[in-house]
């Protein structure tokens, strides 16, 4: 099922956890269209994680405001998603059950939830093991659970908090190949966090540069790529050089002039394979 994608918008928005402490974001302002997939990265601390739980609804800002499809965000809703490194499954259900828990919290008929379940199972490469314990599954498959019990939600936003942070590479990659292609296929907004500028460039289309004390976007940096994206790939990896280059002038950023950081605060390289907008 086609999704026409969440259009997310992020005005001025500041974070403070009490009203005497110093601000962790500062007048952030954000837009995402429909469909695009968007990668937030910067060093631990610039607040990155903290944006994604405000557009998640999770916590309210101090200042600011968020709208998803021009309704303001005051908590979570079914319509936007959440995946986080853990998958949080439920280890005396099996598989077909974890995916389905919010389908049934949510009252739906059984023969609804059985018919999504199954859909997203196949979709994520889990169709044989719809009777499996979770606790039989390997790490990236219990992911790909995690993955399924999203999507059966059918959102227009799906949020990655670094899920895939603690699996090994091989499993790594073929999640982030697999994410961004449902999300593309189904019209899915995608917006992740990761500290991985490799992860960024695979399934973004355009990735955001933060500073840190207080959280701030200080760039944004477009990635067109045509087609599947191989690591090994020289476009992909000149992508991931370019956007290292520019995370590392932005992780520096009380030691360089801000105003040459402001003049080149968007950018769209031009690669090889790159596609026209």
């Amino acid at each position: 099922m086609a999704h026409a994608g969440s259009h997310v918008v992020v005005e001025n928005v500041s974070y403070r956890y009490h009203a005497r402490r110093p601000a962790v974001l500062d007048q952030i302002s954000l837009t995402i269209e429909p469909g695009c997939a968007t990668a937030m990265i910067g060093r631990s601390g610039c607040g990155k994680s903290t944006l994604l739980h405000l557009i998640a609804g999770l916590v309210k800002p101090s200042s600011g405001r968020i709208s998803i499809d021009g309704i303001a965000v005051t908590k979570p809703s079914r319509r936007w998603v959440m995946m986080f490194q853990s998958p949080s499954l439920y280890p005396w259900m099996n598989v077909t059950a974890n995916a389905g828990i919010g389908l049934k919290f949510a009252g739906l008929p059984p023969s609804e939830i059985a018919q999504r379940v199954g859909e997203a199972l196949e979709l994520v490469g889990l169709a044989g093991y719809a009777k499996s314990r979770v606790t039989e599954l390997s790490g990236g498959q219990q992911q790909r659970v995690a993955l399924a019990r999203s999507l059966v939600m059918q959102p227009d936003l799906l949020l990655l908090d670094e899920p895939f942070a603690a699996l090994d590479t091989f499993t790594r990659t073929s999640l982030q190949g697999d994410v961004r292609r449902i999300c593309k296929e189904r019209g899915i907004t995608l917006l992740l966090v990761t500290h991985d500028i490799d992860e960024a460039v695979i399934m973004a289309d355009r990735a955001l540069v933060m500073s840190a004390a207080p959280g701030k976007i200080q760039a944004m940096q477009a990635i067109r790529l045509a087609g599947p994206r191989e690591r090994d790939d020289p476009a992909v990896q000149q992508a991931v050089a370019a956007l290292r280059r520019r995370f590392e002038m932005i992780a520096g950023v009380q030691a360089t002039d801000d105003a040459s950081i402001a003049a080149s605060a968007t950018t769209d390289v031009g690669y090889p394979r790159m596609l026209q907008a």
